[in-house]
């Protein structure tokens, strides 16, 4: 029987899965590891900003996931200044502004 896959919302518990699919690209290049896990707990509970979700691959008795989307609002200001100078690590300076805004009142 071939793998099903299927979509659905990402929930608190999945973050940590989601985020080891592609490591490179979780934001944590300026910020380390524990402050962005942070910053992306905090955007996913964000949900009146942020829309997410996770693939998932049915096997017999078992769902892994596979695939993970988030799209979030971001200040103009930090929109602008990303179309006029685009570089790499985009996650990375999302996940810093964050960690600027929120998380450093936190710790």
């Amino acid at each position: 029987m071939d793998p099903l896959f299927s979509w659905r919302k990402t929930r608190a518990s999945d973050l940590a899965a989601c985020l080891q699919l592609h490591p490179a690209k979780n934001g944590a290049e300026i910020v380390g590891k524990a402050r962005a896990a942070k910053a992306w707990k905090e955007i996913l509970q964000a949900s009146h900003a942020t829309r997410s979700a996770v693939v998932e691959m049915h096997d017999k008795n078992r769902a892994e996931i596979v695939g993970f989307g988030l799209g979030s609002f971001v200040k103009k200001r930090f929109a602008e200044e990303e179309v006029q100078k685009p570089r790499p690590g985009l996650n990375s300076r999302i996940i810093q502004s964050i960690v600027d805004e929120i998380i450093t009142f936190i710790d």
